[in-house]
């Protein structure tokens, strides 16, 4: 008797779960894309790792190249270039954690204690706008500010601090 009280209570389960997949068919067909694109990105490319036990050679098929098991990774770890180049990264990160988020909350921290609005508005703007305008826009901005007849070398000569145009370039 038990039993058929599971197999009944199993079977509305599943009637249920179908009911809300058929009212929510919309929901479901738009995951589709992004499923296919985490598949095509995420875990195609793990067929790739094969290569690694392999003599690879560009150019000729993997099936005509050596099989070397793991001597390729035996290689990887005794060689010191690796080793610095892992230690380097590491040490890199560690400190852009650590500095990158004392200094953005330090720095937001400044920013909610200034008392001139207007100040406040364009320092925030202006620390904003790399995160939103391509680094190439920024970086021929800069240039162009920076240049010889640019505005900083005019406005110090209109100013009076210097005779001849500076070269930051």
């Amino acid at each position: 008797m038990d039993s058929a009280l599971k197999d009944k209570k199993t079977n509305s389960q599943k009637q249920l779960l179908w009911s809300k997949m058929k009212h929510q068919k919309f929901l479901l067909w738009i995951t589709v894309p992004l499923i296919i694109y985490i598949f095509v990105f995420s875990y195609l490319p793990l067929g790739a790792w094969v290569w690694s036990f392999f003599d690879y050679r560009p150019g000729i098929p993997l099936t005509m190249d050596q099989f070397v098991g793991i001597q390729n990774y035996i290689d990887l770890f005794k060689d010191e270039g690796f080793w610095l180049a892992l230690r380097n990264t590491l040490a890199i990160s560690v400190l852009d954690l650590s500095f990158g988020t004392i200094s953005a909350v330090a720095f937001a921290v400044f920013l909610n204690e200034m008392k001139n609005s207007s100040y406040k508005r364009f320092t925030q703007t202006v620390s904003y706008l790399p995160h939103f305008i391509s680094w190439v826009v920024v970086s021929g901005i800069f240039i162009n500010l920076l240049k010889s007849n640019g505005l900083v070398n005019n406005l110090l000569m209109n100013i009076g601090l210097i005779q001849t145009p500076i070269e930051f370039w």
